[in-house]
């Protein structure tokens, strides 16, 4: 060393030298205190790499021993590593630095990435550790093979190994590979690929549980199997399992390969030939089944299915066959034989698929399963019969075979085609629903319409009810013919009543021709409907219920047809409407009865004709009525012509009490009081002679024979006739006699009511409480007692006083009104005799 000046000379260090120190200082720290190290002293070492890098930069020609000392340095700091990564503030710190790639001492990871040479030692040694520990290594040894391999990869960074550690990784890799069953032995593998993050596709050795086998490795695997499975004695459960599992890997592995070799397909048929041969193990082991369900093979891997019996189709379908004939020997067949065809059936096509794999069936074969399918299809009702088939299929869950989905079909659709006849009795039954529907509207044009005499247009209940019901009926039926819903009901209906396809036609028919009896019987039935109403209206006009025998009669309008009935209705509503008070309706029903040439309607309208005759004329009005009045011109020419038609009758049949016609007696007596009525009229009011004017006493000998007369000859009659005391009839001829008595005596204050007239009167028709009541509305009508009160006002003179009479000829007077001798029960009345006028 040069010195200068007597002094020796000090060395002057270079900047680089001196970064290097001061780094060097920073590290010592650093590793002094490993555990405790602050981040300061941590940052403090970076930071002095920093200084060491820039003055690098700058001497661009540092010596050999500066070098290597840097190189030193940074190999201590890379040791320390761990303590660098360990620290989250350091790495966030670091983060945000954005520090260059090159300024690699930021971006320390541990571990340190390794060199490829050292990383495929590290592979070969976990390797060895691994095979010396079989058959039973740890699961930290596993663990290290993989995270080896993982290491491998990691230094590639991408680029391809250097030649002689490729050699080394692929031997190591086979390897592996072959010891893939003891690192998916413990099902941890799965497990360490999730928490790591092992999901790469290129990391296939994470992936050895789902390794593919190549062909030939997996029928290597096959035969052993197989040869462990023949072995004596009896195969395990492993045993079978293992042959199943080892076809499915020959079966994967097959499936890869575009164009299979042949030697291995021949060799694959041959195993198969085996493994069929020894089916009989399979179905005979309930673990290996237990195994099949939870492992849910693929349907497609036919070696699985050795796991249950399955018969030869021959056997099955002779089985299928047996149950048929059963069934065809038990009428009805019971549920379980029921059942046990559909088994039966069940096996039959589990047989086929199995011996004819996506094959035809045989000719042979197929001509017999369609024979007893059909004849297994002529049960669908018994099947169907409380539901059983369904109950059935959804306990045994099977799906999607027909014979398990049989319904009652009809004939005619799809399942059940129909024969000519079939067509027939089908077509009948459609135009006897036709006739049916013509029918039903003919009824409800009927029930409905509106008559004469209804203010609307209206149908009682049983009308209503009627058509409905009819609407109803043929309604269903045509539903059923027509329409989907229809047909659905139509298979439940016979299903309930067991009824086979062959009678399902003629029942149909049978049905229909049932609905159009009915509709038919219906419609002809309707003029019995009118008498019904007219016998029902006849009972209310008894009860004096006057309304509803009214709408009794105009009910009846709708139905009836005869004159016979049209004229009972015409009389029934004119009686109605006389005792409700409606003289007009009175009339004009009476009249209609008159015009069906009906002798009551003739006689009612000429009584209520000489009614409406006083209303308009009364007897004490001081104007004489006229000759001309056609109230009076119309009781006298109908109630003559009754009395021509009845004296005709009388003729032919003598009324005796042993021949009684009451009807007819009940004519005999309003025509002949109507005849007396109208000759006082005559006589007394319209062309009075003088002395009916002028003579009082003659115009009250006059009324008391003529009028008093007649009443006395009606009691004789029915006396004779011995009709009963409370007989309708004997109450109203003693009602007339009574109550004219009372209105003379009371009312016109007559005091010489004519003993003729008061002597009918019994006594007991004022003092006896069982005396029938007059002024009821049943004996005698409200226009009875009009006439009664305008012939007791004709007893008395008139008011009037003719001038001349030159104009007005007087008719001539009966000059002998001939009234019937008294009776003396041996001789009748002259109940023929023509009335007096």
């Amino acid at each position: 060393m040069v010195h200068t000046n007597g002094q020796p000379a000090v060395s002057s260090k270079s900047q680089l030298d001196i970064a290097i120190d001061v780094y060097e200082d920073a590290l010592i720290a650093l590793e002094e205190s490993p555990i405790q190290a602050t981040f300061d002293q941590k940052v403090a070492v970076l930071v002095a790499r920093d200084g060491v890098e820039k003055k690098r930069q700058m001497d661009q020609n540092p010596t050999g021993i500066t070098y290597a000392r840097l190189l030193s340095l940074d190999e201590r700091l890379k040791a320390q590593v761990k303590v660098l990564s360990e620290d989250d503030e350091l790495a966030q710190w670091k983060d945000s630095l954005n520090a260059p790639p090159n300024m690699w001492w930021w971006h320390l990871k541990y571990p340190l990435a390794m060199s490829p040479t050292q990383v495929a030692k590290r592979y070969q040694q976990a390797i060895s550790a691994l095979s010396a520990a079989l058959p039973h290594p740890t699961q930290e040894q596993i663990l290290e093979v993989l995270l080896a391999r993982d290491a491998i990869e990691t230094s590639r960074d991408n680029q391809p190994l250097p030649e002689h550690v490729a050699k080394i990784v692929i031997d190591l890799d086979e390897k592996l590979r072959s010891l893939s069953d003891v690192i998916t032995r413990d099902g941890k593998l799965e497990y360490w690929k999730k928490s790591l993050s092992k999901t790469t596709s290129n990391t296939w050795w994470w992936e050895l549980s789902n390794i593919e086998p190549l062909p030939a490795q997996a029928i290597k695997r096959y035969q052993e199997a197989l040869d462990e499975m023949e072995a004596p004695p009896k195969a395990a459960s492993e045993e079978l399992l293992e042959v199943l599992l080892a076809r499915d890997a020959v079966e994967k592995a097959w499936t890869k390969q575009q164009q299979p070799p042949r030697h291995l397909t021949e060799k694959i048929i041959a195993l198969d030939k085996r493994l069929k041969a020894q089916s009989w193990s399979f179905a005979n082991d309930d673990i290996v089944d237990e195994w099949k369900n939870n492992l849910k093979p693929p349907e497609m891997n036919w070696w699985w299915s050795f796991t249950r019996s399955v018969p030869l189709p021959n056997e099955a379908i002779a089985r299928y066959e047996k149950t048929i004939d059963v069934i065809e020997s038990s009428k009805p067949p019971s549920s379980d034989q029921l059942l046990e065809a559909l088994l039966a059936r069940d096996g039959v096509e589990e047989a086929l698929e199995q011996a004819y794999r996506n094959k035809p069936v045989p000719e042979k074969l197929a001509r017999q399963l369609i024979t007893l399918d059909n004849k297994l299809k002529q049960y669908r009702l018994d099947l169907n019969k409380d539901n059983q088939i369904r109950q059935w299929k959804d306990s045994l869950k099977r799906q999607n075979r027909w014979w398990w989905e049989l319904k009652p079909a009809i004939v005619g659709s799809e399942e059940e085609p129909g024969t000519r006849r079939d067509w027939l009795l089908n077509t009948l039954a459609v135009l006897c629903l036709g006739v049916g529907a013509a029918f039903t509207a003919y009824s409800s044009q009927v029930f409905f319409q509106k008559v004469e005499g209804q203010e609307v247009q209206q149908a009682d209940l049983s009308q209503n009810m009627a058509a409905v019901l009819q609407v109803i009926g043929l309604g269903a039926g045509g539903a059923a013919a027509l329409t989907s819903g229809g047909r659905k009901t139509l298979e439940k209906l016979f299903t309930n009543l067991q009824l086979p396809p062959t009678k399902q036609a003629p029942t149909a028919l049978a049905i229909a021709a049932g609905m159009t009896a009915i509709t038919g019987s219906v419609a002809t039935s309707l003029p019995a409907w009118g008498k019904v109403y007219i016998t029902q209206g006849q009972g209310y006009l008894q009860n004096t219920n006057w309304l509803k025998a009214q709408d009794s009669f105009l009910q009846a309008k709708k139905f009836i047809s005869s004159d016979e009935d049209k004229a009972k209705v015409e009389i029934g509503l004119g009686e109605s409407s006389e005792h409700l008070g409606d003289l007009v309706k009175a009339k004009e029903y009476y009249k209609k009865a008159a015009s069906l040439d009906n002798i009551e309607g003739m006689t009612r309208y000429a009584r209520l004709s000489m009614v409406d005759f006083f209303l308009k004329n009364p007897p004490d009005s001081r104007i004489q009525p006229s000759i001309t009045d056609e109230n009076l011109r119309q009781a006298h020419l109908f109630n003559q012509r009754a009395w021509l038609k009845i004296s005709k009758l009388l003729a032919k049949n003598e009324q005796t009490p042993e021949k009684l016609n009451k009807e007819l007696l009940n004519l005999t007596q309003l025509a002949r009081t109507n005849g007396a009525l109208i000759s006082a009229v005559k006589d007394l009011l319209v062309s009075p002679k003088d002395s009916a004017l002028q003579d009082e006493e003659f115009r009250q000998r006059y009324w008391t024979e003529g009028v008093a007369g007649i009443f006395k000859s009606n009691l004789d009659e029915l006396n004779y006739l011995k009709i009963p005391v409370k007989d309708a009839l004997q109450i109203r001829a003693l009602c007339f006699a009574h109550i004219t008595t009372e209105q003379m005596r009371y009312t016109e204050n007559i005091t010489n009511v004519p003993e003729a007239l008061s002597n009918l009167v019994p006594e007991m028709m004022t003092k006896s409480p069982d005396a029938p009541n007059c002024y009821d509305d049943k004996a005698l009508s409200v226009y009875d007692f009009s006439l009664i009160e305008a012939l007791a006002k004709i007893y008395k003179m008139p008011k009037f006083r003719v001038a001349g009479t030159s104009n007005n000829q007087p008719p001539q007077a009966n000059p002998n009104p001939n009234p019937a001798p008294e009776a003396d029960n041996q001789t009748p009345p002259a109940t023929e005799a023509q009335p007096p006028y």
